[in-house]
């Protein structure tokens, strides 16, 4: 009897022995084949354009930087440093008055005359005119309607009665007046230049 309950212990044995080889078969890691992983194949055609596109996402990586501080410089060079599109139109600079020596005297008869003794030249025709006389002023916006220069020993000669301007004997083309009453007085003249109230002669005649 113990020999066979023996034989029927080994036998048990053998048969668990089995059994845990079997077993440890059946447990595997998971197999990594590739063939059971579906994998669509790239063409050579697409696999080129992968490559390109991702040398390209490259490159832009590596230029992006460069290209937008160049584009920043160029912005920064537009105007000079402390400079704004405001600040960059200069002020129209005042235009400079003549100087001018002129002398003046009575005539009679409501004539008076104007001398050039010095100084530049002075176009009438750049001139403003305000002439009070005989109980009315007289603005002439300008004086003369066309380029008329007065120049060193020119003599204007101005006829308050019948509103004839001459130069050396020649009468000139004045605008119309605008005319204001004025107190009556002596007689007096101030030149401006066009576009200024900088005036640059005035004088009182009497008689």
């Amino acid at each position: 009897m113990k020999t066979y309950h023996t034989y029927v212990h080994v036998i048990l044995a053998i048969c668990l022995i089995a059994l845990a080889i079997a077993g440890s078969g059946c447990i595997s890691e998971p197999d990594n084949d590739e063939d059971d992983i579906n994998i669509p194949e790239q063409t050579g055609s697409e696999a080129e354009q992968q490559n390109d596109a991702g040398t390209e996402t490259e490159h832009n990586d590596q230029t992006t930087p460069g290209a937008a501080q160049t584009e920043n410089q160029g912005s920064e060079m537009t105007l000079p440093a402390g400079q704004n599109k405001q600040s960059s139109t200069a002020d129209t600079p005042a235009q400079p008055v003549p100087e001018l020596t002129l002398q003046a005297s009575a005539l009679g008869d409501g004539k008076y005359l104007l001398e050039h003794k010095g100084g530049d030249d002075i176009d009438l025709a750049e001139v403003r005119m305000v002439l009070s006389s005989h109980g009315s002023t007289g603005i002439y916006s300008p004086l003369s309607r066309n380029k008329e220069v007065m120049s060193m020993d020119d003599r204007l000669v101005i006829d308050v009665f019948s509103g004839i301007f001459t130069i050396n004997g020649r009468e000139i083309d004045v605008t119309e007046p605008q005319t204001t009453d004025s107190s009556a007085g002596d007689t007096k003249i101030m030149l401006f230049p066009m576009g200024s109230d900088r005036m640059i002669y005035i004088v009182s005649i009497s008689g």
